[in-house]
């Protein structure tokens, strides 16, 4: 053991078919930025992650270039490429460092 010290996980659990129905609603009581933490692959074989994604980006939350790249299975320096483009156009915006959503 290391010495003394404290450790508080907060965590809120949904189980169940319908479990990512609650979702949209729990963004509320959080600040703009999620961090989406998953294993080796199983959240996107089963289409977890492309629905979660898709609750983010309806919900108005900012996602990054990996997050992109991961959902669509891209090469990363092609999706750099397409973000900074956007960037350019002014079709994006970075409200928090490496993470983007359309400009208003």
């Amino acid at each position: 053991m290391q010495g003394n010290f404290s450790y508080y996980n907060s965590t809120k659990l949904y189980f169940g078919d319908e479990s990512l129905n609650f979702l949209k609603d729990e963004l509320k009581n959080y600040g703009s930025v999620v961090l989406l933490n998953y294993g080796s692959g199983s959240v996107k074989r089963n289409g977890i992650y492309d629905q979660v994604v898709a609750i983010l980006k309806e919900a108005g939350k900012p996602v990054s270039a990996g997050d992109v790249t991961k959902a669509l299975n891209a090469d990363r320096k092609e999706i750099d490429k397409i973000f900074a483009e956007l960037k350019k156009e002014g079709a994006i915006v970075s409200p928090v460092r490496c993470k983007w959503e359309p400009a208003k």
